[in-house]
Formats: C-alpha cells, structure tokens, sequence
C-alpha cells in the first residue's frame, strides 16, 4: 500500500517539480480548517514582500497563502475544505482558471495543489473506509497505514472521527523537499 501510495505521489508531483516553469478565505468544516491571508504578491504587482533565490524553497504555507490571496482578489470564496479540494481538482484536472497560469509562481502553486489534492484524496478514502459518518468502525488498518504516512488526517480523541486540517508539518514543507522525498519513494519503488 505504501509503495502504491509513494508511486501516486511521485507519478503527479515530479513532472510539476521538474518542469522548470516559474510563474481570503476563512471558515470550517466537518472536512477542516483553513484559513487565507497573504504577504506575498503575483506577477504583475509592483513588487515583492518576499524575494526567492530559488522559488522551490518556498513552504507549502506560504504558497498557500499565494493562491489563497489569488482566489480572494478574484472573487472566489470557497467557504470548506471540501469547496476548496474541488476547485484544486478542477484545476489541476481541467485548468478551469485559465488566469491562475499566470501568476508569477505557477509551478510552486501547482505543486501545492498536487500535494493538497493527493493528501485530500487520501483523507476522503480514510472517510469511505471508515463507514457512516466518518467514525472509524471501518477497515482500520486502511486508515492507520495512510494516516501514518498522511499529516493533514487526524483523528479526534473522543469518538474516533476522521478530519482533514494541514498540519504543520505540511505547511512548513517546502517543494524542494516533497521533491526529495518523492526522489527517494521513486529509488526506493524501483
């Protein structure tokens, strides 16, 4: 399983991080948290609160702050974590915001919403095995496996219910290092 996993992962993530190109929402849900707010700026603005040496250094935190910033100055306000996953799958499945590419880092954003995607989608498969609403009475061992290897999918202490909330770990990633990682899994599965 966790070689399938690994598999996924580096199939959808490498290519973005390979390519080369360089291009406020707040509430929750029985799916999360999230919240929006940015200090950094998109092509085209004046100038930026934060210069990269190298843009693959940026966190997944701050790119989410990116395409957060990006959503709330054009008028899209997803207002759960659910909403938020569907516009990422959308784009990443469709490209059905053809401005977004022209941000000044497009390729960090892309990976970000790989990384998110595949982390909600692991998240909404824990929810599927778990049965009727989330509590986990369902094939545990499906659930701890990706759990183990899933940040963003908690379980809450009480009544054993499966939530999705980016950790910290996940925010604090920067794309160099899912790019390593995903180097290492790609060694590792061949």
């Amino acid at each position: 399983m966790k070689k399938l996993l690994c598999f996924l992962m580096i199939s959808l993530v490498l290519p973005v991080l390979l390519c080369g190109c360089s291009a406020g929402v707040t509430g929750s849900d029985e799916a999360g948290t999230f919240a929006a707010g940015s200090s950094l700026l998109f092509a085209g603005a004046e100038e930026s609160s934060v210069d990269y040496e190298d843009p693959n250094d940026m966190t997944m935190g701050e790119i989410k702050k990116l395409l957060d910033e990006y959503l709330s100055e054009n008028g899209t306000h997803l207002n759960s974590a659910a909403a938020y996953y569907k516009y990422i799958n959308d784009e990443l499945l469709n490209h059905t915001d053809p401005e977004l590419e022209h941000t000044e880092y497009y390729a960090q954003i892309h990976a970000f919403m790989v990384q998110y995607k595949n982390s909600y989608a692991d998240f909404l498969l824990c929810k599927q095995s778990t049965g009727f609403g989330g509590y986990l009475f369902g094939n545990r061992e499906t659930v701890d496996s990706i759990m183990e290897s899933d940040s963003n999918i908690h379980l809450t202490p009480v009544f054993k219910t499966i939530y999705f909330e980016l950790s910290d770990e996940f925010l604090s990633t920067t794309v160099n290092d899912f790019a390593l990682t995903n180097n290492a899994a790609n060694n590792y599965a061949n």
